[in-house]
């Protein structure tokens, strides 16, 4: 015997293999355009019996770890730290916009903007301003490609500056540039 749901059931079956990433709300909607007088109550229920829940990835648990606190830097050249800015001109074409300064005096030592900017191009322009400053002890930088690659590891190695990482998602370890950029932002590029 047939109960009064299995039309139901039965296309919400359907929908969920034709669609696997639609949750409730979708089938739901998806339904009732075809006809069914159903409300979210009864969508619920069937769609928990039938077991076509959409699967949540679960997020793995990441350790806790004690992180020591971030030294500030004492001198002058101790200290810099880069980041990129991306933006887009009013004709769609995007722009990334290379930041680099000294985190004790907070003055900005070099501002490069260009289409595209390569680890080679950012060990270029640490050259250049190491060439009038002299080079830093350490040099504070987030995960980005080019900051990760040959170009710039060949830099650091070739005149011992060492390079620390800040943490993936933390870009508060970088503040200094974070603010910097914050400002160039919203006083410069969100205007233009």
């Amino acid at each position: 015997m047939r109960g009064p749901d299995d039309a139901i059931r039965e296309r919400m079956r359907q929908i969920a293999r034709e669609r696997p990433r639609w949750g409730r709300r979708y089938i739901q909607d998806r339904l009732r355009r075809e006809g069914f007088r159903i409300n979210h109550k009864k969508t619920e229920r069937l769609y928990r019996e039938e077991g076509v829940s959409l699967r949540l990835r679960k997020r793995g648990k990441i350790p806790r770890v004690y992180r020591m606190p971030l030294a500030a830097p004492t001198r002058p050249n101790q200290q810099w730290s880069m980041d990129f800015i991306h933006n887009q001109w009013c004709s769609g074409r995007r722009v990334k916009v290379f930041t680099l300064g000294d985190d004790y005096t907070q003055e900005l030592l070099a501002l490069e903007v260009d289409t595209s900017i390569s680890g080679a191009m950012v060990a270029e322009f640490l050259e250049r301003v190491a060439h009038e400053r002299g080079y830093p002890a350490v040099v504070r930088l987030d995960n980005g490609p080019e900051f990760t690659g040959k170009a710039l590891d060949i830099w650091a190695t070739q005149h011992q500056v060492r390079f620390d990482f800040i943490d993936p998602g933390k870009p508060m370890q970088n503040a200094f540039r974070e603010g910097f950029q914050s400002r160039l932002r919203d006083e410069c590029l969100n205007q233009q």
